[in-house]
């Protein structure tokens, strides 16, 4: 007796680099044991895009599917938008909602009671709860427009943050210790495991293609950096400003005194959180100005020190 093995489900892979998540689309509909595999390596169902998602690095993929690789998508840079466009539905939903309840009630004369014993007492009692109810709807419809347009903005100012030169180096400065790793797993992990007699095509597959990716990506950003002219510390460096120790910086919102210069990070020291002041180390590709030098620092207590004296 042949057992007939059902031909894989064509799928259509694709990477959002913005939100590092990977989606995966499928042209029909999965068999129960597909989709509990799925689920088993950590896939989700995403309702609104009708499509799994993960956000794991390394995913495995079942050959249940033929998968397709179509490279990139946009779906975070989307999501401002999409938020937006539910913000003005549930907003017309509670103007909508307001009109309802100020139309039950305009035939009624203002300030005018329930006549109690009167034929008009049922309707009355009637038109002031459908006022009511269509009311609360309107304040409902009204937060979850409010809520939803915070939630646009958010995302609209967290993408436009991740374009900021100091957000793409950082980026790539993850890239390139995930670059790293990925060669010594190539070159040394992937030829370890082979020699045990393990399965590496799969695994190694998809570290070439990570690599790939990361690769790509590394070369993508680094040319938007350098088209935005490098992070502010290098524009300021090139116009002849350098944060050096004793200078008062704002770095990542709190201005402080440099206590320690790296090649990546500042150390400072914020006076005015406790007696013994506050330390922090950050990364300099969050420096946002030098607001004074130590000599000029230096030259203000002196004449603060002249002015106190006479």
């Amino acid at each position: 007796m042949n057992i007939e093995v059902p031909a894989p489900i064509p799928a259509i892979l694709r990477h959002d680099p913005s939100s590092h998540y990977h989606w995966l689309e499928l042209a029909r509909r999965a068999s129960v044991e597909a989709i509990a595999d799925l689920k088993r390596t950590g896939w989700r169902w995403s309702r609104y895009r009708e499509q799994w998602y993960t956000n794991r690095r390394y995913y495995t993929i079942s050959g249940a599917f033929d998968v397709t690789d179509e490279g990139d998508c946009e779906y975070s840079a989307e999501r401002g938008e999409r938020l937006q466009a539910r913000a003005d539905c549930h907003r017309d939903r509670s103007t909508a909602a307001y009109d309802r309840s100020n139309a039950s009630v305009e035939h009624i004369p203002l300030g005018q009671p329930i006549l109690i014993g009167h034929h008009s007492e049922r309707g009355h009692r009637a038109a002031l709860k459908r006022s009511d109810n269509a009311m609360r709807k309107s304040v409902e419809e009204g937060k979850i427009a409010a809520d939803l347009d915070y939630r646009a903005k958010s995302s609209a100012r967290h993408q436009a943050h991740k374009q900021t030169p100091g957000a793409m180096q950082r980026r790539v400065d993850r890239l390139r210790v995930e670059e790293h790793q990925l060669e010594r797993i190539i070159a040394a992990q992937l030829p370890e495991r082979a020699e045990r007699g393990e399965e590496t095509a799969t695994y190694a597959k998809q570290c070439n293609w990570r690599l790939e990716r990361v690769r790509s990506e590394i070369a993508t950003l680094t040319e938007a950096i350098e088209a935005a002219g490098g992070i502010l510390a290098d524009q300021l460096a090139e116009a002849g400003i350098v944060a050096e120790v004793g200078d008062l910086v704002k770095i990542h919102g709190f201005s402080g005194i440099v206590k320690r210069v790296n090649t990546k990070t500042y150390t400072i020291e914020i006076r005015n959180k406790g007696p013994k002041g506050w330390v922090l180390k950050l990364d300099r590709t969050r420096l946002q100005e030098v607001i004074a030098k130590a000599t000029d620092i230096e030259q203000m207590r002196r004449q603060l020190d002249c002015i106190e004296n006479n």
